[in-house]
């Protein structure tokens, strides 16, 4: 989930920034706020929601037989997309704060099921990761015990985690409240009475750990595992005259790209998680940690932004797809899908990165 409850937020002012330094702290922090939620924040979205449309179109020109993980998760970060638009448009004073109903979806519904579907993404992530480090580390099991059946396998694991994150997320609904303000005659959102609570704190920990921590760990340490098993593999069949002639740019790449989406998973959830679990409430109101976590939301919904050119990067598949989705060429009908792998079966020499070795992240 985004830092704080979800995407964090207050709902003091959200005057425009001034340059003057002669300025309240509440003000300070509303005009922060606003800054970050109300105008980088849609720019970020808009961008994203452009890639993942991009990507969405591009994956359903490839063969149907696979890809569920990755259609998954783009699906989702388009719905996450969407279910912030109503955030922003709070942040930016767009609502009409005197409808009790639309009021309490902004505190009951609003980030509970946006961060539902970045939750679901991640963990679509997480179990095409897993899927990966099978075929890469064990892929005789992989390749004839699981890869045969993998499609409805996944759709029946995407079904799964789709009700276990949303059941993870429903607690959060109980974070705010509405309460009518006399002076203003208007209704606000105010941290419910229940946050306080030793129980909800233990959720809390207990849905980071489920959908942060966990899939952080799973991720960097699987493919840490397999950056080592290509690198032994590569060593293993240097001998052979049909590697001995390729270039190493093949392996390199695809353990860059290991590297990196690791890197990039941790850099843009970790400050929000800590900041979520470790920073006390009382902290959390002042400038510093306003800024804080406006940065940590950004880097969070900042990962819609690398889906599209990662898959580019590090997919011949993907990018023939995209140039006949640019170019309108109609996909390839007639022919059997073949069954796209992320490695090699066994005796296979290839090891050119398919597009179920790319994370993406939510």
């Amino acid at each position: 989930s985004m830092a704080g409850d979800g995407i964090s937020s207050s709902s003091s002012s959200t005057s425009l920034f001034r340059l003057l330094n002669l300025l309240d702290v509440d003000e300070g922090m509303a005009q922060i706020e606003y800054f970050a939620h109300a105008i980088i924040l849609p720019v970020v979205l808009s961008i994203g929601f452009i890639n993942q449309c991009i990507n969405i179109a591009t994956l359903l020109r490839l063969p149907p037989g696979g890809f569920v993980y990755l259609k998954a998760s783009a699906l989702c970060d388009i719905f996450s997309i969407i279910f912030l638009i109503p955030f922003v448009l709070r942040l930016a004073s767009i609502t009409d704060t005197s409808s009790h109903s639309l009021m309490w979806y902004h505190a009951h519904l609003e980030l509970t099921i946006a961060n539902a579907f970045l939750g679901l993404s991640a963990l679509c992530i997480v179990s095409m990761t897993i899927d990966r480090y099978l075929s890469v580390c064990h892929p005789i099991h992989f390749f004839n015990h699981i890869d045969s059946r993998s499609d409805n396998r996944s759709r029946r694991i995407v079904s799964l985690l789709f009700v276990v994150t949303f059941l993870v997320q429903m607690p959060t609904a109980l974070q705010k409240e509405v309460k009518w303000n006399n002076l203003t005659s208007e209704f606000e959102i105010e941290r419910s009475p229940v946050e306080k609570m030793v129980v909800f704190k233990v959720y809390i920990i207990l849905r980071e750990l489920i959908t942060k921590i966990g899939p952080m760990v799973v991720i960097v340490l699987l493919n840490l595992l397999m950056v080592d098993a290509l690198r032994k593999m590569h060593k293993k069949n240097w001998r052979s005259s049909q590697l001995r002639d390729r270039p190493q740019s093949e392996r390199l790449r695809l353990s860059v790209l290991l590297s990196v989406t690791s890197v990039t998973f941790v850099i843009c959830n970790l400050p929000a998680t800590l900041l979520h679990i470790f920073i006390d409430r009382t902290e959390r109101d002042s400038i510093f940690w306003q800024s804080f976590r406006a940065a940590s939301n950004i880097l969070e919904t900042s990962a819609y932004l690398f889906n599209f050119y990662l898959y580019a990067l590090c997919s011949s598949e993907y990018r023939e797809a995209l140039i006949g989705l640019v170019i309108c060429r109609s996909p390839r009908r007639g022919s059997s899908p073949k069954k796209m792998t992320t490695f090699p079966r066994p005796n296979e020499t290839s090891t050119l990165p398919r597009t179920r070795s790319v994370a993406i992240f939510p």
